[in-house]
């Protein structure tokens, strides 16, 4: 969760920048994160798996409450939620960066 947290605010992030070092060392920030996500997404993945694993037992066997958890209020669905957020905004921010590169290249061309 506050992984999740903390990569939606990285991807919405303000910046300002003055060269066209600056915003590549931003993008290239950006790829490593991106390289990452590969990885978050098997753990991810392996998280609704075990919730779905919980969701039948607790049927199955017809657990009261079997579906609650009281080390966190964090739900699949929360969770579920937040890495689709991240997922979507990770292309919006390729695509802030990108515009702000040409817009620097333009800026030193002058």
């Amino acid at each position: 969760n506050n992984w999740l947290d903390g990569a939606c605010e990285d991807l919405v992030d303000m910046f300002i920048v003055h060269t066209i070092e600056e915003i590549q060392g931003l993008i290239d920030a950006h790829n490593q994160f991106k390289a990452t996500l590969g990885e978050a997404d098997k753990e991810f993945q392996g998280i609704m798996s075990l919730v779905t694993e919980v969701q039948s037992i607790a049927q199955k066997y017809q657990i009261p409450g079997g579906l609650d958890n009281p080390y966190t209020t964090l739900t699949s669905q929360v969770i579920s939620g937040k890495w689709g957020e991240v997922k979507k905004l990770v292309p919006a921010r390729d695509n802030t960066l990108s515009a702000e590169l040409k817009k620097q290249q333009n800026n030193e061309n002058l």
